[in-house]
């Protein structure tokens, strides 16, 4: 009985001792980046690169934005971003229904020149030499981008600037440009109807897995709603407005119907 007693003791601070060393292989990794930690799971559930789940970060930059930071601060490589990504179940079932209804769209709004600068300095992942998928007239594209006399991009076609690219210049835009007046916007019931009957993909019941209270009323104050749908709100509501500051401007330069064409230095 007494031998017994004594092994009992060391054997608690062991079990500690081991739960203290798992707990701290736990909280030292991002749930974004998936650096074999923990082991990983087979399946396509599981099969979402961190290059994929990095476009929904950006539409959910109020919930992850310490996960956008840390993300570019592991300078993540075109090595990096093929890996798959490290997150909960519940995470990944909110990507698939994200990726499902809303992964394939972008609200088109401007991209300006300067501003695209910009977000290639930050978000290196998009460099063509951080992703070897990039179309060959992208990669021209950035290459020569110094030399584009051009100041507002977004006409140009998909090969040029990718549906990814865009989607991750607006998240960026977003969430570092417009963050305060993304959280001060206050839609109506009017600015909220004429957004779904031109997006209808945003009225799924789907997001109510997330989101229990999701669009049950329109007569919601805008915290209430998600920050994925107040944003694309926002942007819907900003096309207008820069179309017709780019057409008043006399300093910007719109593209005309036959960029491509002219566009010699930047293809």
């Amino acid at each position: 009985m007494d031998t017994e007693a004594k092994r009992a003791v060391p054997l608690i601070v062991w079990i500690a001792i081991v739960a203290g060393i798992l707990l701290l292989f736990w909280g030292s990794g991002s749930f974004l980046l998936d650096q074999g930690v923990l082991s990983r799971k087979s399946g396509p559930f599981y099969k979402v690169t961190n290059r994929d789940f990095s476009l929904f970060l950006w539409n959910h930059s109020d919930v992850y934005r310490a996960d956008i930071r840390q993300f570019h601060e592991m300078a993540l490589t075109n090595e990096m971003a093929k890996r798959d990504v490290k997150a909960s179940p519940q995470v990944l079932a909110e990507y698939h229904v994200w990726k499902r209804l809303l992964g394939s769209m972008v609200i088109p709004r401007q991209i300006p020149l300067p501003e695209f600068r910009n977000f290639l300095a930050y978000a290196f992942e998009w460099l063509p030499e951080n992703w070897e998928k990039a179309p060959s007239e992208y990669k021209a594209f950035v290459d020569d981008l110094p030399s584009c006399p051009f100041q507002q991009l977004e006409p140009l076609p998909e090969e040029t600037i990718p549906l990814e690219v865009r989607m991750a210049f607006y998240g960026w835009k977003n969430t570092f440009y417009e963050r305060e007046a993304i959280r001060a916007f206050q839609p109506d019931v009017k600015m909220i109807e004429s957004f779904l009957s031109k997006y209808p993909q945003f009225a799924r019941h789907n997001f109510r897995n997330f989101y229990p209270d999701y669009l049950l009323s329109l007569n919601l104050k805008g915290e209430r709603l998600p920050y994925f749908f107040r944003s694309a709100l926002y942007n819907a509501m900003q096309v207008d407005q820069e179309r017709s500051e780019l057409n008043s401007s006399p300093q910007t330069q719109a593209l005309p119907s036959d960029a491509l064409s002219q566009w010699e230095g930047c293809l």
